[in-house]
């Protein structure tokens, strides 16, 4: 026999050998239909969809049809089991198993999930079975960008949300926005349409979903509640739901091409974020004036842990254009902010991300006797700027940048003074507990600075994260031993405890400059970084 024909024995055999192999679930490859997030955090909740990555999943590729009203629990050769009860299926290939979880899964414990084929089973995956798990459905399937959103019309006719078909806060009645995880209703059987029934509208329930989108202008953002009209299975679906919704306040619904809205319960459930056109009179949205920008930032980090403290010193260069795009808001002098980090937030799609922009060669000049120089670095399509500089330089003075010029930005020179580092007088000792109250204390630092001060309590509920912040000037600090409005009101809970001080820029004292191609300039902002971590409390 020739060596070539091995060849083509041995690639007629392997397809056939692979299906003597059981099916492989991806790690986290259990997936919300909707959002494409991993359950293996945020749970699966009765007779929603989910979508399952893998390998050897079927044995060829098939669709999901009604048998005598209902969807099949196997398909082409291949099951799929929660806690042993059969999941109807809607789709199954090599590679992925689409799937609506069983109504009779209960709640408040994990869930075993095995796909079957005839070459045997998975390896169990386990996630939590939970009442609600949100996921919104996207219009171009992905799990991020512009929602499946529908503009319900004072006439009762519906029309795709788009940037050529925006919802009209003044004249349109509601949105109609599609979803999964609203959890179990009483009338609905598996794998079978739902036909509507007013019975099992939601909203007006005592635990029903609030729907909040941001609105206001970047950097200056507020949450509005939406009204809830109905939430409750979509009509003629399998395991998809709908929420019609409506501003409470039209005329203060922000306008944007890009409006960010996600589902939130009372109980701390979250979706992911997608984004909607909201415009006054519907039609095309109103596309914001591109902007250009530029951002510097002198930082010097000081990680202090058990094995010692390691500290370093940077630059970092930042050119970005494109819509709505501002500088960041620097923290305020007085702010105090507690809150606890919930286990599942909204994951924050970028519909449209700034563009980086090239400025050519970068020099920096101060830190050492010699100009350092920067070339544009490109990863991933970005352009971005950042350089190690040599440890200890960053003490204090005046640091320059220049650039070259390049294809978006042209040449520029500016200076930013950098005042000297506070010394921190009684620094928590790492691997050691952390008594509450506790007064930080440091000498030197100047009325420019804001000293940023952050504890960090991680527990198995969840970051609990209180922030104060006074002037430089002030020399001391205490971190109270409780948290909320006022500050006496729940007491710090116990756990692993990371301690984090940045010396800042004020906004006032923020170094500005002007460069061809910055429409609206730059600006020089520095930190000095101390992490404290290993802790305890």
């Amino acid at each position: 026999m020739t060596p070539y024909a091995r060849v083509i024995i041995l690639s007629l055999l392997l397809p056939a050998a692979a299906f003597t192999q059981p099916p492989i679930v991806q790690a986290s490859g259990v997936l919300n239909a909707a959002s494409l997030l991993s359950t293996t955090a945020q749970g699966i909740s009765p007779g929603m969809l989910l979508t399952i990555k893998g390998q050897l999943l079927a044995a060829s590729a098939a669709v999901g049809t009604y048998e005598n009203g209902a969807l099949p629990v196997r398909l082409a050769g291949t099951q799929v089991t929660i806690n042993g009860i059969a999941a109807p299926l809607l789709y199954v290939s090599q590679t992925q198993i689409n799937l609506q979880v069983p109504l009779a899964l209960q709640t408040g414990k994990d869930a075993e999930i095995l796909v079957s084929t005839a070459a045997g089973s998975s390896s169990p995956v386990t996630v939590p079975a939970v009442a609600r798990a949100f996921g919104v459905f996207t219009q171009d399937a992905s799990g991020c960008g512009a929602g499946s959103v529908l503009n319900v019309h004072a006439d009762g006719t519906l029309s795709v949300n788009s940037t050529e078909n925006s919802f009209d806060p003044l004249h349109d009645a509601a949105m109609a926005l599609f979803m999964n995880g609203l959890g179990r209703f009483a009338d609905l059987q598996d794998g079978a349409p739902w036909q509507y029934n007013a019975g099992d509208n939601v909203a007006s329930g005592g635990s029903s979903p609030v729907i909040t989108p941001f609105y206001g202008t970047p950097g200056n953002q507020t949450n509005q509640a939406l009204g809830v009209l109905y939430a409750g299975p979509a009509p003629g679906t399998v395991g998809v739901d709908q929420l019609n919704i409506a501003p409470l306040q039209p005329s203060q619904l922000f306008e944007s091409c890009h409006v960010p809205l996600y589902v939130a319960s009372d109980s701390g459930v979250f979706s992911q974020v997608v984004t909607v056109s909201v415009q006054d009179g519907g039609g095309s949205c109103a596309r914001p004036t591109a902007t250009s920008l530029g951002l510097v930032t002198w930082e010097k980090n000081s990680v202090v842990s058990a094995s010692g403290t390691v500290s370093s010193d940077g630059i970092a260069v930042q050119f970005l254009g494109g819509q709505q795009v501002t500088f960041p808001t620097p923290v305020q002098v007085g702010i105090v902010n507690c809150c606890e980090a919930a286990p599942i937030t909204p994951l924050n799609c970028q519909a449209a991300p700034p563009t980086a922009l090239n400025a050519g060669t970068l020099a920096i000049t101060g830190v050492t006797a010699n100009a350092i120089t920067i070339a544009p670095q490109v990863s991933a399509g970005q352009i971005s700027y950042r350089a190690t500089l040599p440890p200890g330089t960053l003490a204090g003075g005046s640091y320059g940048i220049a650039a070259s010029g390049g294809p978006d930005v042209g040449a520029f020179s500016a200076s930013a003074s950098v005042p000297p580092a506070i010394s921190i007088t009684n620094p928590p000792s790492p691997g050691s507990a952390l008594t509450l109250p506790y007064q930080l204390t440091w000498t030197g630092g100047d009325s420019n600075s804001v000293i940023d001060v952050q504890l960090r309590v991680s527990t198995s509920q969840g970051l609990f994260v209180l922030e104060l912040a006074p002037r430089a000037t002030a020399g001391e600090l205490t971190i109270p031993a409780s948290l909320g409005f006022p500050m006496s009101l729940i007491p710090v809970p116990h756990g692993r405890v990371e301690l984090v001080v940045t010396q800042g820029t004020q906004r006032q004292e923020m170094a500005y400059f002007s460069a061809p191609g910055l429409s609206l300039g730059g600006e020089q902002l520095w930190s000095y970084v101390w992490d404290f971590q290993g802790l305890a409390y």
